[in-house]
């Protein structure tokens, strides 16, 4: 699963593409960002995945997210 995404940063305010590597939907997701792999958890009040990497918050809203990737298994 290597679907390319929008991830936004909130400190810079600058969109960068990453990689989702795992998805569980309303749960969590991991994602690629230059190399870092970035575990993004669900934040249901805003509808938005929400995580860091280097002191600075990555998100992911719902709608930029790809509707036909694979759900995560064990």
């Amino acid at each position: 699963m290597s679907e390319e995404i929008k991830v936004h940063c909130t400190d810079k305010g600058m969109d960068v593409n990453g990689y989702i590597l795992n998805h569980n939907p309303g749960v969590f997701m991991d994602v690629a960002i230059n190399t870092v792999k970035v575990k993004l958890t669900y934040n249901k009040q805003f509808n938005q995945y929400v995580g860091s990497m280097a002191g600075l918050e990555w998100i992911v809203t719902s709608e930029n997210i790809p509707k036909d990737i694979p759900q995560f298994k064990r």
